[in-house]
């Protein structure tokens, strides 16, 4: 098999700005609270880590009475939580949270058990979003940045 060569000839200008563009409004967050409470430690962390990646500044919990101290302290937007956890479960998390701060607060489950397969009935009616695990980033983002 024969083998060519192709060179190209570069030449480099170089250019003046005569006018620097203003920039525009980013669709980021800027600093938007989330919690996101999982029992798995590395689960919640890799999904913070994500969503702050994105601009959001967000806290963990592993259990549902430490989310809602969290929820309580950091004043967030948004919850992400795992449903099926030890003890009370984000089911349980959910219900508390609506009966304290109504819909002030957008809940989103995060499930990745075959057992939860209608997220349309009673178990989430307390959650705007249900999510599989593992998450879809893209929409995620979608859904806490609309625009």
């Amino acid at each position: 098999m024969a083998r060519r060569l192709l060179y190209l000839s570069v030449q480099h200008r170089s250019i003046s700005i005569d006018h620097v563009a203003t920039p525009l409004p980013s669709s980021r967050p800027s600093g938007d609270r989330v919690v996101v409470v999982d029992d798995l430690a590395d689960a919640a962390n890799s999904l913070a880590a994500a969503l702050e990646l994105e601009g959001f500044n967000v806290r963990t919990a592993n259990d549902t009475a430490s989310a809602l101290v969290v929820v309580a302290d950091h004043d967030p937007i948004c919850v992400l939580t795992d449903i099926n956890m030890p003890g009370p479960s984000g089911v349980e998390l959910a219900r508390r949270l609506r009966a304290t701060y109504g819909c002030s607060i957008v809940l989103m489950a995060v499930t990745g058990s075959v057992d939860d397969v209608d997220p349309a009935g009673a178990k989430f009616a307390d959650f705007d979003y249900c999510l599989r695990k593992p998450v879809d980033l893209a929409r995620l983002r979608r859904i806490l940045l609309p625009n």
